[in-house]
């Protein structure tokens, strides 16, 4: 398939979007859809049937209010902004409703694929215990871990997302990556100290 030479931007999209158009939207929400599934499952979704059903509420409220999005900001942040706080209030109104983590299938959603069936099993085994060891870390440390790493959103964007300072994510990042590096090889740490 080729590409068009100037694709149009998002914020051009959304202001299309605005007007009805909803091939402007179905475009905007293929874009960003991995993004939100990710945001979503970062702020506390801990099923992929949740993650989903966050992801899609994402855009339905994104849709009925794009009448408030500014332009003059990254769409991408506007939107992710309402996953988030989205994946905040399900949290807290399910907080009193017994959880469990299904990480096997947020590994399918979330894990890009690998190579041949030997190296996709290793791969899959190593994406498995990241993801079981990345939900255990506290929710402010997750989240720009994932827009980092998974998702490979620069610095920049992670503050324009997150609406924090700089300094904050970096130091987020920074403390997000010595606490998963320690649960995913805590027989090294241990090791160290003695």
């Amino acid at each position: 398939m080729i590409e068009p030479v100037n694709p149009e931007t998002d914020e051009r999209l959304a202001a299309r979007s605005a007007r009805g158009d909803l091939r402007a939207y179905e475009e905007l929400v293929a874009r960003h859809q991995r993004l939100i599934l990710r945001i979503v499952w970062a702020r506390g979704a801990w099923s992929q049937e949740d993650a989903e059903d966050l992801t899609q509420e994402t855009f339905v409220r994104a849709w009925e209010h794009l009448d408030t999005y500014d332009p003059s900001r990254p769409f991408k942040a506007w939107i992710a902004r309402i996953a988030g706080n989205l994946a905040i209030d399900r949290h807290r109104a399910d907080s009193r409703r017994p959880r469990t983590t299904d990480i096997e299938d947020m590994e399918a959603t979330l894990a890009t694929s690998g190579p041949g069936p030997a190296a996709a099993t290793i791969q899959n085994e190593q994406q498995r215990e990241l993801l079981s060891r990345l939900r255990e870390l506290p929710d402010h440390y997750r989240q720009v871990i994932v827009l980092r790493f998974l998702e490979e959103l620069s610095y920049e964007e992670i503050s324009e997302l997150l609406d924090l300072p700089m300094g904050s994510v970096k130091t987020r990042i920074f403390r997000g990556r010595e606490m998963l590096r320690q649960r995913l090889r805590p027989d090294i740490v241990e090791g160290e100290a003695r």
